[in-house]
């Protein structure tokens, strides 16, 4: 019984063994392993956490960390030194928390001579580590650090290689231009770069007169909106979306889409970060088709001079210390790249320091973290402000009136689409390139590389709601009471109750400052309406008042206030349309002012005992009030004038307003009035017009 038991002791011993010696080994493989110098003199770099340590395509961290270490190794290979020493390094894991970043840096500079920052990664960090830089007297390079408000810091201690989101806002705003695209929906994170991220945009956007319809915040924190996602998005009319978010949220961001039905065929989905499509099945990868992400890049992605020697040379050292880390030389990130270029800044200007100063590296107040002086930061910050070199991204130059690199900033918008016909193989695919001081985005390489939209179309899709059944949408339709005021209308579309209006609609002053008009459908004028032949001059006071019908929130009332009555509200007021006639009819009025496309059909078909007199007035023409905000405005302008052009209008406007029957019948006959004729020809004429104007708005979008 012993011996079996020490047996199975043994066994397990053994198994237990094997695991530690597997799970050490997994680790390893993940864990670089690079080489450790005893020098003094350090750089310290700090990166953030690797949101997802099994994920192949969110290695962009590891990246950064080993084109940094990298860049110290080739120093050494180049046997730059400084005071006698090589150049070594620190690194700080950052994790969303500056208190605890700051006081890891404290520990690092009490036990090393660091003379310089690489990183950090995010905007919220780099502003507090550019101001303890500066107290300290060194500089600090970041890599990835993009918001714009980080080029106002003046101190000459903080510069970056990374392009400023400035240039990604006018990017994205030449990109809309090119496509036609005029509104735009902006998700935006609540901190640092998604705040200023979408504040920029919105700004950029708004010069350039495109509308940013929807605002919508993502709690980092929360990782969730703070309103009804699904509904903002659907009650927008526009559908192009920004994502201006990290990584971590964009994907959660696209996770939560996906749920709700709201990627795919009917929304272009545009991220200012390229996330690992790891994340998702194929099922989801399949509705992630058409999305478009939009980063900067190395100089070669589009054409431009790179230095080839170094970028190969940090390659093979990354490939001789953790080969199992390196993705193959087209897939390293541009952000390890602009990592491997802001450590090559400041070892540059070190050496140049130190080639002026024989002691280059001195530092007063050793003791006390906070009160460390650099003595010889002037020089090594007027170094820094005429530094140029090739680097591996590209030419990179710093000057005294930025913090930013100049000129030479590239850009690439890759698709997600289908690499192969089954659509098993879903990737990312570099189709657009620009660079800065470009009007017009290119294709990457030439026009096979098209963009693949949404339900795999290669049609630029429209920026608006699609109004064709293949979207199943229609209009909602909604009959105004005949009581209902034209003011009243107007301010229906002004605030919001309906999109459009579709009746005869005349501007004013007050009407234009609420809503927009279309192009103008067909002419209006005013005539007078009475029962028997009488003078038309109302102005000469022969015909009272009280006994004129004006028809109360028309253009006719503030014509008659403004240009006869001197605002005197002393006339009859008539509640409805219909009222023009029936009162005349029963003799509640002597005239009334209406308008001469109505009163023309009228007389001359159903009150055969009325007529006009006198000779239009107030000449103007009849337009479509719609929201000052209204993306379909120019289609619609577009396709009156198209129907105008074609006389359309014209021809429809002779075969219904044409027609007279009163000289046909006798005049004092008299005639029943039904809802059917007093509907008549005008709204008949109306409603075909607008029909006509619909048919072709419609399918023009």
């Amino acid at each position: 019984m012993k011996i079996k038991f020490a047996s199975k002791c043994f066994i397990l011993i053994q198994l237990l063994l094997f695991s530690i010696r597997c799970i050490s080994k997994t680790e390893t493989t993940v864990e670089l392993s690079w080489p450790v110098s005893s020098s003094v003199v350090k750089l310290l770099g700090f990166f953030p956490r690797q949101a997802d340590e099994e994920s192949k395509n969110d290695m962009w961290t590891i990246h950064c960390r080993s084109m940094f270490r990298a860049a110290i190794v080739l120093s050494q290979q180049y046997n730059i030194t400084f005071q006698g020493q090589f150049l070594t390094y620190e690194e700080i894991i950052t994790d969303d928390d500056i208190m605890v970043t700051v006081d890891q840096t404290c520990q690092k500079l009490l036990a090393s001579n660091i003379v310089g920052f690489i990183g950090p990664a995010y905007s919220s960090e780099a502003r507090y580590l550019a101001s303890f830089a500066y107290r300290l007297g060194i500089l600090s390079v970041s890599y990835s650090a993009t918001s714009p408000d980080l080029s106002t810091i003046d101190n000459g201690a903080f510069y970056r290689v990374v392009p400023s989101d400035e240039n990604t806002a006018l990017s994205l705003t030449i990109l809309f231009k090119q496509y036609k695209w005029k509104s735009c929906i902006i998700i935006y994170e609540n901190d640092e770069y998604g705040y200023n991220g979408m504040k920029l945009l919105s700004q950029e956007f708004s010069a350039m007169n495109i509308k940013t319809l929807e605002k919508i915040k993502f709690d980092i924190k929360q990782q969730n909106f703070e309103i009804d996602f699904k509904k903002t998005l659907l009650d927008s009319s526009s559908r192009i979306v920004i994502v201006w978010a990290n990584e971590k949220s964009a994907i959660t961001i696209l996770e939560k889409a996906i749920e709700e039905n709201l990627i795919g065929p009917y929304f272009v989905w545009i991220l200012t970060t390229t996330i690992a499509l790891d994340y998702f099945n194929q099922r989801q990868k399949k509705e992630l088709i058409g999305i478009l992400t939009i980063e900067p890049v190395k100089g070669d992605f589009v054409d431009v001079s790179i230095n080839a020697t170094l970028l190969n040379q940090a390659y093979q050292i990354w490939k001789d210390y953790e080969l199992d880390t390196f993705p193959g030389e087209n897939n390293v990130s541009s952000y390890g790249l602009f990592t491997f270029d802001a450590t090559w800044s400041l070892i540059l200007s070190l050496q140049q320091l130190c080639s002026m100063q024989s002691l280059c590296l001195e530092f007063t107040n050793v003791s006390n973290c906070y009160n460390r002086q650099f003595f010889n930061s002037k020089q090594y910050y007027n170094i820094m402000r005429t530094m140029k070199f090739l680097g591996v991204s590209g030419q990179v130059t710093f000057s005294n009136e930025t913090t930013d690199r100049v000129a030479d900033v590239y850009y690439i918008i890759k698709n997600i689409q289908p690499l192969n016909i089954e659509q098993k193989n879903i990737d990312y695919l570099p189709v657009l390139k620009w660079h800065i001081g470009s009007t017009n985005w290119t294709y990457y390489k030439d026009k096979s590389d098209d963009i693949i939209w949404p339900n795999l179309s290669k049609n630029i899709p429209v920026d608006h709601k699609l109004i064709q059944d293949r979207m199943s949408f229609r209009p909602v339709i909604i009959i105004a009471k005949p009581t209902i005021q034209y003011n009243e209308l107007v301010d229906g579309v002004a605030n919001r109750l309906f999109d459009t209006v579709m009746t005869s609609v005349a501007i004013n002053a007050k009407r234009n400052k609420i809503v927009d008009f279309s192009a103008a459908i067909f002419p209006r004028a005013y005539r007078i309406v009475t029962r028997k032949p009488k003078s038309n001059d109302i102005r000469n006071g022969k015909i009272l008042p009280n006994r004129i019908g004006i028809l109360v929130g028309s253009q006719a009332e503030e014509y008659y206030l403004y240009s006869i009555s001197q605002d005197k509200k002393d006339y009859y007021p008539l509640k409805t349309a219909n009222e023009v006639y029936t009162s005349l009819i029963d003799g509640d009025i002597d005239v009334a002012i209406w308008s001469n496309g109505s009163t023309e059909y009228h007389v001359n078909n159903i009150y055969c005992d009325l007529m006009t007199v006198g000779v239009e007035f107030a000449h103007g023409s009849y337009q479509i009030p719609v929201r000052q905000d209204w993306v379909y405005k120019t289609d619609l302008d577009f396709n009156i004038l198209s129907l105008i052009e074609s006389e359309e209008l014209d021809r429809i406007s002779a075969k219904w307003f044409g027609q007279r029957t009163c000289s046909k019948t006798n005049l004092f006959e008299p005639k029943i009035i039904t809802v059917q004729i007093m509907g008549g020809l005008f709204i008949t004429f109306l409603i075909i017009s607008i029909i006509s104007i619909l048919i072709h708005f419609w399918s023009g979008t």
